[in-house]
Parts: C-alpha cells; sequence; structure tokens
C-alpha cells in the first residue's frame, strides 16, 4: 500500500546504486585519466560520513558519459570542472555530499572562476557542473538541482583572428626543407589550413583515410564520421609526406621521428617551435583552425557549409567567425555609401 510505497523505492535505489556501482568497477578501472582520486586531501569518509559526495557522483556521472560516446577531451572537460569544484569546497571547509552542496556554494565557485579563467572557460564549467547536478536529479540522489536559479556566466564579444598572410609566409618558409621534420610539418600545416581540422582529428587520422589523394575520413568528436577534402597545395604536401612515411609500421598518418603516433600535445609543441622560429608570438594549431573559417568566409563560403566543414552541430560556435566579417563587409559598404560624403561631397 500507500504506506510502504517510500520504503519499496528506497530499497529499489539502494540495490540500484550498490549493483551500479558493483557494476561499474571495471570500467571505471579502465578510466584512469578520469578519475578524481587527486582531489582528497583526507579521505572523503573521514570528511563527510554517510553522504554521497561529488566524487562518489563523477565516478558514475564518468561511465554514462562514457555510455553516451562522448569523446575523452569531453570528458575531461567535465572532469575539470568537477575537480575544481571539489578542491574548493574542501579548501573552504564546505561540505562535499550532493545533498549538501546549494547555489550559494556553487556561486561563490564560480566568483572564484572569474577572478582566474577566462570568460569562456568559466562558462564551459558552468555548462559542465549544470549537467552534473540534473543528472543527480535525474538519478534521485538529490531533490532539486542546486543552479537551477544561476544564471550562466556572460561570454564578452571577441573576434580573434587567425594568422596574417604575412605570419603564413613566415611559418611556412620554416617548413622549405627536404628532411623529414620539414616535410611533416609542412604537410600538417598545409592540411590544417586547407581543411580547418581540430588538432585531435588531425592525430588520430589514419594513412588508409585519405582517400583518392585529396579525401580524407574524419572521425570528430562523438565518433561522428565526416569527409573533408584537400585543396591542391595541401594535398601535394600530403602525398609528398606519405612518401617519406612508408616504413613507419603505426597506421596514424602524422608519426614521430621515431616513428610514433604524433600525439595532440606534441603536435601543438610543433606550432611552438615552428612559431618561434618564424618570429610568431601566438603560434598553435587552434589557430589555423581560425585561419581556415575566416578564410572560407572571406572567399564567399557560406557559414551552414562552414559548419559541416568543421564538423560543429549547430552554427552557435561559429558566430564570432560570422560576426566578425559581416562587420568588415558593413564596414567596406559604408566606405561606398556614406550619406555624408554622397550629400555633402568629399
Amino acid at each position: 500500500g500507500c504506506a510502504t510505497a517510500p520504503f519499496e523505492v528506497e530499497t529499489i535505489r539502494g540495490d540500484y546504486s550498490t549493483l551500479t556501482r558493483h557494476s561499474h568497477k571495471t570500467i571505471l578501472d579502465s578510466m584512469g585519466d578520469y578519475t578524481m582520486s587527486e582531489t582528497t586531501a583526507k579521505p572523503l569518509h573521514e570528511t563527510i560520513p554517510l553522504s554521497y559526495s561529488i566524487e562518489d557522483a563523477w565516478d558514475e556521472f564518468a561511465v554514462r558519459l562514457k555510455s553516451e560516446g562522448k569523446a575523452k577531451n569531453t570528458i575531461l572537460t567535465y572532469r575539470a570542472a568537477v575537480l575544481g569544484l571539489t578542491k574548493f569546497l574542501q579548501g573552504r571547509g564546505m561540505p562535499l555530499g550532493v545533498e549538501a552542496i546549494s547555489g550559494e556554494h556553487i556561486v561563490e565557485y564560480l566568483a572564484h572562476l572569474q577572478d582566474v579563467h577566462r570568460p569562456s572557460t568559466c562558462r564551459t564549467r558552468y555548462n559542465s557542473l549544470q549537467r552534473l547536478f540534473a543528472w543527480l536529479v535525474d538519478e534521485r540522489e538529490i531533490d532539486d538541482n542546486p543552479m537551477r536559479r544561476l544564471h550562466p556566466p556572460k561570454i564578452p564579444f571577441e573576434v580573434r583572428e587567425g594568422f596574417s598572410r604575412e605570419e603564413l609566409d613566415a611559418l611556412f618558409v620554416t617548413v622549405e626543407g627536404r628532411d623529414f621534420l620539414a616535410v611533416r610539418d609542412r604537410a600538417i600545416f598545409a592540411a590544417l589550413l586547407s581543411t580547418g581540422l581540430r588538432v585531435a582529428e588531425l592525430c588520430s587520422m589514419l594513412a588508409e583515410d585519405v582517400v583518392g589523394g585529396d579525401h580524407i575520413i574524419i572521425r570528430g568528436k562523438g565518433d561522428k564520421e565526416r569527409v573533408v577534402r584537400l585543396g591542391h597545395t595541401a594535398a601535394v604536401a600530403v602525398r609528398r609526406y606519405l612518401r617519406r612515411r612508408k616504413s613507419s609500421p603505426v597506421r596514424e598518418l602524422f608519426v614521430s621521428v621515431k616513428g610514433e603516433p604524433l600525439t595532440p600535445h606534441a603536435a601543438k609543441q610543433v606550432f611552438l617551435r615552428r612559431g618561434k622560429e618564424a618570429g610568431i608570438k601566438r603560434c598553435h594549431p587552434h589557430k589555423m583552425r581560425r585561419t581556415f573559417a575566416l578564410g572560407f568566409l572571406d572567399s564567399g563560403g557560406t557559414a551552414d557549409d562552414l559548419r559541416v566543414l568543421m564538423g560543429h552541430s549547430s552554427q552557435h560556435v561559429l558566430r564570432t567567425y560570422v560576426a566578425a566579417r559581416e562587420q568588415e563587409r558593413a564596414l567596406r559598404a559604408h566606405e561606398q555609401h556614406d550619406p555624408a560624403d554622397r550629400l555633402l561631397g568629399k
């Protein structure tokens, strides 16, 4: 009857929770990068007895994210948000039990983030925590989302340019040699400029993914597949590189001098090293991705085509690129149609 329902629900919840944690143990053991063991200054059971901690919540939430097919970097982004909140609460003697974490606690954490991170990072952390607490409500671990009445941090509109023509010329001068590194690095720069790939996508490309010499199968975020095209200049650079890497036993397209797969970190180091040679202060793979996006729009490409080529599910993330070019077009149009010049004479 009604009197026993709460007990039955609690029993089911308890059994499910126990079953979930035991059945996830093998998965969690293989997710070393996602665990949060570094967060605790002392054992959590000494800090919050008889409470479902945010650390416990993260372990299960990470499994959920992985089961949804989230990319490793996406999961690590969530982890950074939860890790940051946990350290913040712990450092200030605030509760770590999910039922005891209030909106006020999170407001203090978000205010702290504003002092140490860029607005975009603060927004990302906010979104990650919002998703975590919404999941805790769905799992009936908490009755109400403490972030329900909070507003996301505002991100000021900021246009970040890509490489200038002069910077690109200087960068490609550094890779004019015939040695393996020069040939490989030129292929990397040309491929990124031609396709706008993410650095993680570039490093996960397989040699067999290059189809017909100028089309590449890309496995992007969430294992979504798309096909990108290499322009003539980039295709020539990649084919030249392929002739140099024939002896490598690994499947990845881009490899190190030792024949090992090139990691995203190593690719970023390539940009830093070549950028230093070229005298470019800020030189990194994402700047080449921005250069591709802005160059594509400058050449008359549409925002919708750009979204597909860059592997985005919505145009929201492209707003800075589109807005930047709209502003430039408006200024050029104003130069031609200035009413004061037309009516009063130049």
